[in-house]
Parts: structure tokens; sequence; C-alpha cells
């Protein structure tokens, strides 16, 4: 490949000439596409107050992961499971693997750098 610049006149294929078109072309497609990804949400379906309520009503179970941002500014992760109706279980990740239920009105903490026993709750 022959390194010459941009006003090269070698009908050889130039490095620099490629990137540089290279550099042009992309900003005239990712401009357009940021807009397009962006504006996607305007065009989304619009739901009531009472649909949306409906289906979360309707849902029985859930699982998702979360991030905490403790008291001295640390993260501990892990992940939440919701069985409705009334029970629910975080269980924390390395290093941390705690564990905090809730079910039958009750709100147990299972430490295990901390008590023996769960400390226990009523809800």
């Amino acid at each position: 490949m022959n390194k010459k610049g941009p006003s090269c006149k070698s009908t050889d294929v130039c490095f620099v000439c490629v990137y540089t078109i290279f550099v042009q072309i992309r900003w005239i497609i990712l401009v357009p596409l940021f807009s397009l990804i962006t504006s996607l949400p305007l065009f989304a379906e619009k739901l009531s107050i009472n649909a949306l309520s409906d289906y979360l009503n309707g849902l029985k179970t859930l699982q998702s992961n979360f991030t905490q941002i403790n008291s001295d500014g640390t993260l501990s992760t892990g992940s939440l499971f919701i069985k409705r109706p009334g029970k629910m279980r975080f269980e924390y990740d390395y290093p941390n693997q705690g564990l905090v239920l809730v079910s039958a009105g009750q709100l147990a903490i299972f430490d295990p750098n901390g008590n023996s026993v769960p400390e226990s709750y009523p809800l």
C-alpha cells in the first residue's frame, strides 16, 4: 500500500487517502444513526397508567440483577427474585455473599460476615 498524502495523484491505493475518506464517511453515517436511535422512544406506543398498572399487577415472578451503593462508597452486586404474593430474595455476589429474604410477613438478613443467627424483622 502506498503511504502518500491526501493530495497524491497516484493510481495506487493510498493508505492516507483511504483513511481520510473513511473518517469523513464515518461521521456522515454516525450522526444520522445517532439521531435515529435517540428519537426511537418518541415513536414508542404510549400506555395509560391503568394499562401499566394492570401489567405490573399481572406479574407473578420477576428476576433481576442489582447494584447497591454502600454508605462507604463501595459497590455490592447480586440478584433479586420476586414471587408474588409476598416473597422476595436478594442474593449478594462474592465477596459479601449475604442473603435477604422476605416471606410470611418477616424480613430476614443472613450475613456470613456477621451474626451466625439471621437478623429478623416483622413487616
